[in-house]
């Protein structure tokens, strides 16, 4: 015997074309956003007589039928196995999640009420609520738009840049993607890439899974909708639990695109990012730029 060790089979130069971060982004992220807008447009079946507890269950179905979808992209195209929907802190990941989304929405709303800002003048019998809407798509938003923005985009510039520019454009993309929401304003994209755009990117690095985001983006959502009836990035006025009137300045109340846009929804998101971001340094979660990683020879 020679000693030679057999060579690992090379993927064929079409896949290792495919694999390429940039191509992987239009690839994966055309087909998981294309998803994403299709499950959240779901409540128009409403007007069908489609119950919303069904239109609810479509969406939970539909989002567990995609990220199944995910493994296999993950498995089949990008040759990998699935870090993001896996580990066995899966459960405690997504409801700590869940509860720092409720908790933070919460405090704003909180901060605003205390300057001023917003008043509750009521509550609604649950039955006239949008609850299973927003419960939708608070699961859809929460786990099938981090897969595009976290899973994809943040991860294969990641492989690119180093994580501080794919942090910085991952933010900055999904600041610009909320232009095109209905009452959406310049000052509202902003205000979402520096807070949103921060705190769900920090959070992935923090776990380097999707759970604790998951639950973050989609609880957020679904208090400032159902519990605050406050408007969700610019998409119209919610129908929630509690009847609330929202007075002052813009910067206090984020005007029609809703609370997210205000001063104390920035001040409470990125401080919370800015934590996050440091313990996820603190993990050693933090990739350096390509060109300054040195190769010890």
């Amino acid at each position: 015997m020679d000693g030679a060790q057999p060579s690992l089979a090379r993927p064929p130069r079409a896949l290792r074309i495919v694999r390429f971060p940039l191509i992987l982004i239009l690839l994966e992220g055309g087909v998981f956003a294309a998803i994403d807008l299709s499950l959240q447009s779901l409540a128009w079946l409403q007007s069908f007589g489609v119950a919303p507890l069904a239109v609810f269950g479509i969406s939970a179905a539909g989002t567990a039928a995609t990220i199944m979808l995910w493994k296999a992209a993950r498995r089949w195209l990008e040759g990998e196995r699935d870090h993001e929907f896996t580990g066995r802190a899966a459960a405690w990941e997504l409801a700590c999640g869940i509860g720092a989304g409720a908790g933070l929405f919460c405090l704003v709303t909180a901060i605003a009420a205390g300057l001023g800002g917003i008043a509750v003048t009521g509550v609604r019998p649950f039955a006239q609520t949008e609850f299973w809407i927003w419960a939708a798509i608070a699961i859809v938003t929460g786990a099938i738009e981090e897969i595009v923005f976290r899973g994809v985009l943040l991860r294969q510039l990641e492989r690119l840049t180093g994580t501080w520019i794919a942090l910085g454009l991952s933010a900055a993309g999904f600041g610009l993607l909320h232009l095109a929401n209905r009452d959406a304003t310049l000052a509202g994209a902003f205000s979402l890439a520096l807070e949103s755009g921060l705190l769900l990117g920090a959070a992935y690095l923090y776990t380097r899974r999707l759970w604790l985001v998951a639950g973050l983006h989609g609880a957020w959502n679904f208090t400032q909708a159902w519990l605050f009836s406050v408007p969700v990035s610019g998409t119209g006025q919610p129908i929630g639990l509690l009847v609330t009137r929202r007075v002052g300045p813009e910067w206090l109340t984020g005007g029609d695109f809703g609370l997210e846009a205000s001063l104390p929804a920035l001040f409470v998101a990125a401080n919370a990012g800015l934590v996050l971001l440091w313990l996820a340094y603190r993990r050693g979660h933090v990739v350096a730029a390509p060109w300054s990683r040195h190769t010890k020879l």
